[in-house]
This record gives C-alpha cells, sequence and structure tokens, in this order.
C-alpha cells in the first residue's frame, strides 16, 4: 500500500494509533540492523509513553528516543525537498545528547576524517569531496521521478560516499522512507531478518557489480512489509 508524505502527516494528527505502529515498525527493523536489542513493544512504549521498559544502556535509549524524533520530523516536513541541509538535521537529531563525546560534538555535520568500513574493502569519500559528492548526488536524483530501482541507487550511492562519521546506515534508511512518501512508492521498510542479505547486496552495488540484488532485496521488503501495513489499516480508509 502507498503511502505519502501527506498520508503519514494526516495519520499523526488522527491520532488512532496507526502511525504509531507504522513508525515502530520501521524503527525496530532499522535499528534492529545497527544493533539495537529493544522490541517492538519497549519501542511502542517509549513513543506514547515516554516510558522505558526492559533492561537498555543509556546510550542505546537515546538512539531510540532521537530516532523516534527524526521520523516525527519526516512526517512534518514531508512537503520539503531533500537537501544536504535536511539530512544533516536529520543526523543532528539522531545523534543529539549522545554519551559518544564525538557522536554529541559531530552531530549534523558532515565527517573531516578518512573512513573505513569493517570487514568490505570499499574506498569511501574522502572528507574533501564529501559535499560535491552529496551536491551531485542530490542534484542528479532530485531531478527525476524516483522509484524503487532509483532509491536503491540513491542508497547504494549515498551509503558510499558516507558522509557522516556514524549514522550513516540510519539516516540512509530514514531517507529510503523520505524518498518513498515523496514520490508515492511502496514503503520500503528493510527487514532486520533481511540483514546479511541486505549488506551483501549494497556492497555487490557498490563495488559495480550491478544493483539488481539491492533492488530484490527492497522489492522484498516491501511485499513483506504490505501485510504488516494492511494489518494495520484494516477497517480504516485513510483516503478518507
Amino acid at each position: 500500500m502507498k503511502i505519502t508524505g501527506k498520508h503519514l502527516f494526516l495519520l499523526k494528527k488522527l491520532n488512532i494509533g496507526v502511525y504509531d505502529r507504522l513508525k515502530t515498525e520501521f524503527l525496530f527493523h532499522s535499528n534492529r540492523l545497527e544493533g539495537s536489542m529493544f522490541s517492538k513493544e519497549e519501542i511502542m512504549k517509549l513513543t506514547i509513553e515516554k516510558r522505558v521498559i526492559g533492561s537498555h544502556k543509556l546510550n542505546d535509549i537515546i538512539e531510540i528516543a532521537n530516532s523516534i524524533e527524526v521520523f516525527d520530523f519526516i512526517a512534518k516536513i514531508y512537503n520539503e525537498q531533500l537537501s544536504e541541509k535536511l539530512l544533516k538535521e536529520f543526523h543532528g537529531i539522531l545523534l543529539n545528547n549522545s554519551l559518544n563525546v564525538f557522536d554529541s560534538k559531530l552531530a549534523g555535520t558532515y565527517r573531516a576524517m578518512p573512513a573505513r568500513l569493517r570487514k568490505v574493502e570499499l574506498e569511501l569519500s574522502s572528507p574533501e569531496t564529501i559535499h560535491f559528492d552529496m551536491e551531485l548526488l542530490l542534484q542528479e536524483y532530485n531531478e527525476v521521478k524516483m522509484d524503487t530501482r532509483k532509491i536503491a541507487e540513491f542508497h547504494s550511492k549515498f551509503e558510499k560516499i558516507h558522509p557522516f562519521h556514524d549514522g550513516n546506515g540510519r539516516v540512509g534508511r530514514f531517507i529510503i522512507l523520505k524518498q518513498c512518501l515523496d514520490n508515492d512508492v511502496d514503503l520500503i521498510v528493510v527487514h532486520s531478518e533481511y540483514e546479511k542479505e541486505y549488506k551483501d547486496a549494497l556492497y555487490i552495488a557498490q563495488t559495480g557489480n550491478g544493483i539488481d540484488t539491492l533492488v530484490n532485496i527492497f522489492e522484498k521488503s516491501q511485499r513483506r512489509f504490505e501485510k504488516t501495513i494492511r494489518k494495520m489499516m484494516k477497517n480504516l480508509d485513510i483516503y478518507n
């Protein structure tokens, strides 16, 4: 089921629970891909009651709380085009008040040091070219109608630029969310069970071996999330 940015904004205003369930589903899988141990129930409690249940490190709680805020921010600015300023805002909110001094100090800024990914050989953008690379990337894709394939292409290129010192995966998936909302594309919520397939597919694309594998993961995730959405939307016509 396609949901536009305006639909998400209205669902938030309606305050009937569907918005919070959509948000919880997205945040659970996106953060689980980065090692979060928060369950869906625990994220929902934090979202609705501002209450933490379970045993979690303080910084993990901060990260989930910040992720909730980024999602809400995206619902609010549904009519704004992607820009470097907007992406830096995503990152600034995501790492705000982190207990990691580097995360807190560098929130909302491009990295100033070279970076390498663990376990893979991949040449990322140098600090000197990040702004230029991001500017070109946004210009290239903001000028076209996005579909699942183009979103996969953008995601692969964004993650290879790796503009931030940390949080690139989560910011990248928030970008995917906004691109789906902006372009009337079935929501792409990469299921946490596809973690290895997803990361392998990213590497394949980033090493010049084709985007098809990543597109397949996104399409598989769309079909799986479609079933989840239909259960949420049962007896609710969001278009009315």
